[in-house]
């Protein structure tokens, strides 16, 4: 789904509900230009043989972070059915808009690299649509120099150095006598005296027919701080407006003083609303602030409204934003070092100097993130096999299992499949962090070749693994197989006392069963029965019915019947795992580690410690 500046007012409440409904969120970024290795540049030690430091590395994002800009950002929210087994996904696609409004007093700096928009140009990227369509934003580094610039000037005004004489030209000091006699005769003029001075005459500045007044005929920009700089300094019972043309002199009121000032702040609070734009969305992301946004953007969302019919704008975003800073989204991406320090520079502020500082601010913005890059070239060597996203989606595609659905009112990649499109890479990022996490935690084996070509998989399904390791008089030692079998396949999860769930952390076992005595059991009947079992899984809750009724034919003694208890005790609370909950130990192996390829390091690890904030588990 297209998100545009014209459509951003009417989309921001369904983003922040399926941001605060996700399991995972996927990035993707597309820049103005990227990093390139400087000339000359050297490798941090002489055994890197021409690598880069991870800390070299980071330099150089950054320096492109800083010249270059954010013009596309794809977000694919995935949501978890484990009831049907199914993800649920929702891709957009957003451009955002460099341009800010002059009035916030804040600038913004940005280049073009010729070889970044020809690549962009040549996968169909619309140049001019970041200012068409883009969305409006703000960093909060911005947010915080308007609100600085503003206390600043309003500071400056109250704080005027004396004017200094001997430091002007005879010509300005002219002006200055000139300005102080027309105001001292105002002040001193009783009768009909009018309840302001205008310095000169808007009529004598632009009618070259009106008497000229020695010293003053049109005012510059100088001559106009002048006014005001002796206006402040030396008539502290009067205030200086600056018009076009001329200043305006008038009595000084406190109380219309005091409103002014707090209107302007209000007037710059508005504006600073206005521009955050898609930096809402950002905020929800991270479980930053969310209480400037207005409630009434929320009209009209189903759950808004409580059943009396009266509307509960206010609480309803109060809910939402508790939400989303108790349960953030991991955040997923593909070549996640890049964009991370891309994301961190547009949406948040100045990058600090020193990668160890880099990463802390990340961790604290984002408890958990996974590289779908480093998944995919775990413990591979510095050989650096082919890692493109659209290769290893296209490697995973064939798996049927866990299921993936797009919603319908998402339908723009069905068929269209526009390559290096910030939307549909993070749709591809979603798909292969589902697939390539349920195939990983599965034990499936990746076999790479000489050259990575696609990801070979030695595939082995449940019922296959199962049944091939049964033997026609099976042993205990074999039902003990069958059952650690099981455990791998279905993962259940017992939920807390607070409804989240929490990971039983099995240590995968060896499927391979070595041959042992066979012992007989005298019960085919009761093997032929569980073998069935496990091809159609219970579907009634509990432990009663036709799950009971064979409990109570089990021998006790049955290494099945433990089985066949965990089972029925994880269909009754959530149903199968899809992939390993954000808890599990099999994220220690896989999270917060990003693929830094061309580096000594070769990974940026961000410490897998979680603090600050619930993970969607």
């Amino acid at each position: 789904m297209d998100v545009t500046r014209q459509s951003f007012n009417q989309a921001l409440p369904r983003l922040l509900e399926d941001l605060a409904g996700s399991s995972f969120v996927a990035l993707d970024l597309e820049f103005s230009g990227i990093g390139t290795r400087q000339p000359g540049a050297t490798p941090g030690n002489g055994s890197s043989r021409g690598k880069q430091t991870l800390q070299a590395k980071y330099e150089e994002a950054k320096g492109a972070a800083e010249a270059y800009q954010v013009l596309q950002i794809g977000l694919t929210f995935a949501r978890e059915d484990t009831e049907t087994g199914t993800f649920l996904l929702r891709p957009y696609n957003l451009y955002l808009n460099p341009v800010l409004d002059p009035k916030l007093g804040v600038e913004r700096r940005w280049s073009y690299q010729s070889s970044a928009v020809h690549f962009l140009m040549k996968n169909g990227f619309r140049m001019d649509a970041p200012f068409t369509d883009g969305l409006p934003y703000l960093s909060r580094l911005e947010e915080t120099t308007a609100i600085v610039n503003l206390a600043e000037k309003e500071h400056n005004r109250a704080t005027v150095a004396a004017i200094k004489l001997q430091d002007m030209d005879a010509e300005s000091v002219e002006f200055l006598n000139e300005v102080r006699r027309l105001i001292d005769a105002w002040v001193n003029k009783t009768g009909d005296n009018e309840g302001y001075l205008n310095i000169p005459e808007p009529s004598a500045a632009s009618d070259p027919s009106q008497p000229y007044v020695p010293g003053i005929g049109t005012v510059n920009n100088f001559q106009k701080r002048l006014i005001h700089q002796l206006v402040r300094a030396e008539y502290p019972d009067l205030v200086s407006i600056g018009r076009s043309t001329f200043i305006q002199i008038i009595p000084y009121d406190k109380q219309r003083e005091e409103y002014f000032r707090h209107d302007k702040s209000r007037s710059l609070q508005e504006k600073i609303v206005q521009q955050t734009g898609f930096r809402w969305v950002v905020e929800g992301l991270v479980g930053g602030d969310l209480s400037n946004i207005d409630p009434n953007i929320f009209m009209g969302c189903p759950n808004s409204t409580h059943a009396d019919g009266k509307s509960s704008l206010l609480q309803y975003s109060r809910d939402l934003q508790s939400k989303l800073k108790r349960r953030r989204p991991v955040l997923v991406g593909h070549n996640l070092f890049t964009d991370l320090i891309n994301f961190y520079k547009c949406f948040i502020g100045d990058l600090p100097d020193r990668l160890e500082d880099f990463r802390e601010a990340i961790h604290a913005l984002f408890p958990l993130v996974i590289d779908t890059k480093y998944m995919a070239t775990h413990k591979c060597s510095s050989t650096n096999p082919s890692s493109s996203l659209i290769e290893i989606n296209d490697s995973l595609a064939h798996r049927k299992l866990p299921k993936i659905s797009i919603d319908p009112e998402h339908d723009k990649y069905l068929d269209d499949k526009p390559l290096h499109e910030a939307g549909y890479d993070s749709l591809l990022t979603a798909k292969v962090l589902i697939r390539l996490s349920a195939q990983l935690h599965g034990g499936e084996s990746l076999s790479r070749p000489d050259s990575w070509g696609s990801l070979t998989v030695q595939r082995t399904t449940r019922a296959d693994s199962i049944l091939s390791t049964v033997a026609p008089t099976p042993t205990r030692s074999t039902a003990g197989s069958i059952e650690n079998n099981h455990n791998n396949f279905l993962h259940f999860h017992e939920p807390h006392h607070n409804g989240t769930y929490k990971s039983e952390n099995k240590k995968p076992t060896s499927r391979a069963v070595a041959k042992q005595t066979p012992v007989n059991w005298n019960e085919e009947s009761e093997f032929e029965r569980i073998r069935s079992l496990f091809s159609t899984p219970p579907k009634r809750d509990g432990l009663d019915g036709s799950v009971g009724s064979q409990l109570a034919d089990l021998d006790p003694n049955s290494p099945f019947r433990r089985l066949l208890i965990k089972g029925a005790g994880g269909h009754k609370h959530k149903g199968a795992q899809l992939i390993p909950r954000f808890s599990d130990e099999f994220w220690k192996i896989y999270g917060n580690k990003l693929r830094v390829f061309g580096t000594v390091e070769e990974v940026c690890d961000l410490d897998c410690d979680v603090r600050g904030g619930e993970l969607v588990i």
